[in-house]
């Protein structure tokens, strides 16, 4: 019976650490990926940016509202910022967790990003 108890506490844990390794994951990915977008992408205000970073959070699945996403351009360089809060179910049913995500990237780009008056805050 001890063993059997040792056996599923030691499943539990894992279970927990594969769920908070999903979302932190899906973190990293997107962080990523705001970088790629920032270094690579053709974006030619901020507008365009700000939109593209929100598609970015779709498709890796984050839950970032629009209102949560900032662009701007400072000095030559771009810089972006998101935060969104994640509820993980570390075991479902009897734990969940909240962690708050706060993704911060900026660039020195060659030409610099128009400002688009909808946008600015």
């Amino acid at each position: 019976m001890k063993i059997i108890l040792q056996i599923l506490l030691a499943a539990l844990i894992v279970m927990a650490c594969a769920r908070g390794g999903e979302a932190f994951w899906r973190y990293y990915n997107f962080q990523d990926a705001v970088e790629q977008e920032l270094r690579f992408g053709n974006a030619k205000t901020t507008g365009e940016l700000h939109k593209r970073v929100h598609e970015i959070a779709q498709e890796h699945e984050v839950p970032v509202d629009y209102e949560n996403i900032a662009v701007e351009p400072r000095n030559g360089q771009t810089f972006v910022s998101a935060s969104y809060v994640e509820t993980i179910k570390l075991i479902p049913g009897f734990y969940t967790r909240s962690h708050e995500f706060e993704v911060k990237a900026n660039m020195r780009v060659v030409r610099p990003l128009k400002v688009d008056e909808a946008v600015q805050r």
